[in-house]
């Protein structure tokens, strides 16, 4: 058996377990996990350790708004231009090496002025990192992930050796980066015991910080939390958006609201402003909405990655690890119905389309839309977002029976960054049906 082109961290370095046996997250070592180290994972852990992560994250991030509501601009974008690509995790978005998507000195101060100009900050109602995602443009949840990595990165390398004593894994003394130092308020640039693959140095995370999308959404929130607000509000005031049914029941449907109050985040400002109870709501619903991947779904969900990048054969007892002769038939169509789909791969989606299950107008409408988002003027990281959104409609309009509402969130999501491709998603019979339906 040959080498594999695409190996994990315990293959590489001859630990003879599975997922489900690592308390680190079992990374491939030449292309990035779509997985997220999430702030919101400290917040609700009991153990020390998560209580350490939480302090750091919160005291550099009070640190950042004290700069701002005290004037002292330059300190400010000095603390976030530390912030690196943390390529060392091997997690987040990319299609193809490892490249994280930190804010490097041009987008700190773009990230900066952000927060500075945003009146969440100046009236409080902002206070943790995660509420950026719901509230501040442009920055989302795979910022908010590689911010959070930098601040936890002496926790993080510290765990790593930790985890490499254990196995035998060799290491080198080698510059470990900058991390925060929550008694200094600063950062502070040390060497660290780390592992190394190809000249480059390995960061291991530890399982329980992951999640396949961290918590805080403002999609969610809009969708579940403020257009459910506004449905009743409507009710209550027979405002001009309340329909009379045939049985005389009264309704506002979010489509309608939607149209009216489209989703972006300052407008999300302005309504959690006014409606903080709901802003609050929404935060103790977080508490109870997070929980970490089991062993099983992170092995399952990192051998599909690993199949799509070439992954060879790693048997461990019964458990397969990476092996792409266990799909039986056609490769590509085999991938759509097993939970995950390649659809940044123009190519691979397309085979995979036409050899789905799906009536052929759909197929045409998928692949017209994918072809859209490559014409799209999109950033690298909305253009990834898109094509895995788009490959989740394609998931769940394969299954028997679908879920209209997963269809609309993920349509939603397109919406927000590419309307153009969301104009010919709407196009497809199922899809509309589907947003109407969940509306």
């Amino acid at each position: 058996m040959g080498k594999s082109t695409c190996p994990r961290f315990s293959e590489y370095f001859g630990i003879n377990k599975p997922q489900q046996e690592l308390d680190f997250v079992d990374i491939l070592l030449t292309t990035d996990l779509p997985v997220y180290v999430d702030p919101y994972a400290f917040k609700v852990g009991l153990d020390d350790k998560a209580v350490v992560c939480n302090n750091l994250v919160v005291d550099f991030f009070e640190t950042i708004l004290d700069c701002i509501r005290t004037g002292r601009d330059h300190r400010g974008r000095r603390l976030l231009d530390n912030l690196n690509e943390p390529n060392e995790t091997r997690l987040g978005v990319s299609s193809t090496s490892p490249q994280g998507r930190g804010v490097g000195k041009l987008q700190a101060g773009q990230v900066y002025d952000k927060l500075a100009k945003s009146e969440a900050v100046k009236t409080g109602l902002l206070r943790d990192l995660s509420d950026c995602e719901l509230l501040i443009p442009g920055i989302s949840q795979d910022k908010i992930s590689d911010i959070t990595t930098n601040i936890i990165r002496g926790e993080l390398a510290a765990f790593t050796a930790e985890q490499c004593f254990k196995y035998g894994v060799p290491l080198r003394r080698i510059p470990r980066g900058v991390a925060w130092l929550e008694d200094q308020h600063a950062w502070k640039n040390d060497t660290a015991f780390l592992p190394i693959y190809e000249n480059s140095p390995i960061i291991l995370i530890p399982r329980w910080m992951i999640r396949r999308k961290i918590a805080a959404d403002h999609q969610e929130y809009y969708r579940d939390f403020v257009l459910t607000f506004l449905q009743q509000e409507n009710l209550d005031t027979a405002s001009g958006l309340v329909e009379v049914l045939q049985n005389g029941k009264r309704r506002v449907t979010k489509k309608r609201l939607s149209e009216q109050y489209p989703c972006n985040k300052d407008w999300l400002r302005e309504f959690s402003e006014k409606n903080k109870e709901v802003f609050d709501r929404y935060r103790e619903y977080l508490n109870d909405k997070l929980s970490e991947m089991n062993g099983s779904e992170l092995e399952k969900f990192i051998r599909d990655v690993q199949l799509l990048h070439g992954g060879s054969p790693v048997i461990l007892g019964d458990v397969v690890m990476g092996d792409k002769n266990t799909v039986h038939g056609n490769v590509n169509a085999g991938l759509v119905g097993s939970g995950t789909i390649n659809a940044r791969d123009i190519t691979v989606y397309s085979e995979a389309v036409n050899n789905s299950a799906l009536d052929e107008a759909t197929k045409k409408t998928l692949i017209t839309a994918r072809e859209a988002v490559e014409t799209a003027r999109l950033s690298q990281t909305d253009q990834a977002d898109v094509n895995d959104s788009l490959g989740r409609i394609t998931l769940e309009l394969e299954k028997k029976v679908h879920e209209p509402g997963l269809v609309r969130r993920y349509f939603n999501r397109i919406k927000e960054v590419a309307s153009g491709v969301a104009s010919v998603l709407s196009s497809a019979k199922v899809i509309k049906d589907a947003i109407d339906v969940a509306a």
